[in-house]
């Protein structure tokens, strides 16, 4: 069953019983209340009649006449007893003497009349001097009309509940089902469009713009949807490259092999040395990948050990010193006097700031600078490579530590090689719990920022 029928069904349910128990509770108020209101209404209207009764009887000495009181509209009343608070407009009691017979009632027929024994229990005592000379009754309980008025009140209040109540559930199954529906839809186009995904045809995303939940997971999947249409893309650069770092050196060495099979000669001693070159740069590729490798499945070991900022940073100088001669960059090394010891694997923290100079050199047009510092911030070393170089595009900074990314497109081995060098410094960075950016302007140069903890990692 489809998620949205489910949803209609379970709101429609929902309603059903919310409507039903608000008709009951409503209708159970408004009797009680009604109930109150008519008790409250039948008591007062006792009150007033004992009180006429009582000093009717005090004034004529017994009942004789009392049956005028009605006819006379009280009447009389006020004008034998005025002060006295008799009177009344209309009857809404019935008296009857000690011996249950009626001697006042809204029906004059009925006057005379003697009461049964359970119906003179339901009335009310008139007791004058320490005597009961007679009983005080609603009318409720003789005339048919009067229940029937409270019947057929309740009887239409159940009417109006229960009619509010249907309109009320109709009204909510309507927006039920449309809330459904537009609860559902995205959910639809999510698995329509994860469909196409999953089969590899990235590019597809929600068209959903909410600042809800369902909002925030159409978001969360184009941002999926976009990061593997770039690996994607990155990958198949990825093997285009390889391909191609590949090609050059192997086929250099083949056909030089070759060559020197074909001509039965031998080679010298500079053809050797070009040869090896081609060896070393085959080598050198396999590495980068077999550390990719390890980074990927966490093999990643550390030998951290104490490290003199002073003395690394001169090994990485003798280093670079003669590749800053020959193309004529001006490299500058900063260490503050503050920082007395690192704490890091000397070999991988050797190679991370290698490849990020060795970077910085290839960016760099002769006359430009390059520059190496570390200085002490609070419980971190912090190492920065700066350079003068032609800097990096802003579109290509968020994906410049990515795998296989290389903010040159070209294929020039003189200006980028095959864009795993800055993913595996940040894979080592991050393997000694510490952080690495970047930040460039173009025209302006380029500087990566290395933040490690100088405790223990």
């Amino acid at each position: 069953m489809k998620l949205s029928r489910k949803l209609s069904m379970v709101l429609i349910i929902a309603v059903l019983t919310a409507g039903i128990l608000i008709s009951i509770f409503s209708l159970e108020a408004t009797k009680s209340s009604f109930n109150r209101y008519v008790f409250k209404v039948r008591e007062a209207q006792l009150d007033q009649w004992e009180e006429a009764y009582t000093q009717y009887f005090l004034y004529q000495g017994s009942w004789h006449g009392i049956e005028n009181l009605r006819m006379m509209g009280g009447a009389m009343m006020r004008g034998q007893g005025q002060g006295m608070g008799w009177g009344a407009n209309r009857q809404d009691v019935v008296l009857a003497d000690v011996n249950g017979k009626i001697l006042s009632h809204p029906y004059q027929d009925q006057v005379g009349k003697i009461l049964e024994n359970s119906l003179i229990n339901k009335g009310r005592p008139i007791e004058i001097a320490g005597k009961i000379e007679g009983y005080i009754f609603p009318q409720e309980i003789f005339i048919p009309e009067a229940r029937e008025f409270e019947r057929k009140f309740i009887a239409s209040v159940l009417n109006a509940v229960v009619l509010g109540t249907l309109l009320a559930s109709l009204i909510a199954i309507i927006f039920g089902l449309w809330l459904s529906r537009k609860l559902t839809k995205p959910l639809e186009e999510l698995a329509n469009v994860s469909q196409k995904v999953a089969k590899g045809d990235f590019g597809h995303y929600i068209t959903l713009n909410t600042r809800d939940e369902l909002g925030s997971v159409a978001q969360a999947f184009n941002k999926m949807s976009r990061e593997l249409e770039q690996a994607q893309f990155t990958r198949k650069q990825m093997f285009a490259d390889i391909s191609h770092e590949l090609r050059t050196p192997l086929t250099i060495l083949g056909s030089r092999i070759e060559a020197a099979l074909e001509s039965k000669g031998i080679l010298d001693a500079p053809q050797l040395s070009s040869l090896y070159d081609e060896v070393i740069r085959l080598q050198g590729l396999v590495k980068e990948l077999q550390d990719l490798s390890n980074l990927e499945a966490g093999q990643i070991k550390l030998n951290i050990q104490e490290i003199d900022p002073g003395q690394f940073t001169k090994d990485l100088g003798f280093l670079l010193e003669a590749e800053a001669n020959a193309r004529d960059i001006k490299f500058e090394i900063f260490v503050d006097e503050k920082l007395e010891l690192i704490q890091a694997d000397m070999q991988k923290l050797k190679q991370i700031i290698l490849n990020l100079l060795s970077n910085a050199f290839h960016y760099t047009q002769s006359g430009g600078f390059v520059q190496l510092k570390i200085e002490k911030s609070g419980v971190n070393a912090v190492i920065k490579v700066i350079d003068s170089g032609p800097g990096i595009e802003k579109e290509d900074l968020p994906n410049i530590f990515q795998r296989f990314y290389r903010a040159d497109k070209s294929r020039n081995r003189a200006t980028g090689g095959t864009g795993l060098g800055l993913a595996i410094a940040k894979g080592y960075v991050e393997a000694h719990n510490g952080e690495i950016s970047v930040e460039s302007t173009v025209g302006k140069g380029t500087m990566f920022i290395i933040t490690l903890p100088l405790g223990d990692i």
